[in-house]
């Protein structure tokens, strides 16, 4: 259980690190990336 969450826990970072970056390096936030993560996981 306590691998489950921590493996949650590093997808939802790699999301959020994915679109702070594309934030931060194209000025919007592209939102495929939220498509992706909910058919990913």
């Amino acid at each position: 259980m306590l691998l489950g969450g921590v493996a949650a826990g590093m997808v939802l970072f790699i999301v959020s690190v994915g679109l702070s970056v594309t934030m931060g390096l194209m000025g919007f936030v592209n939102l495929a990336h939220g498509g992706f993560a909910m058919l990913g996981g």
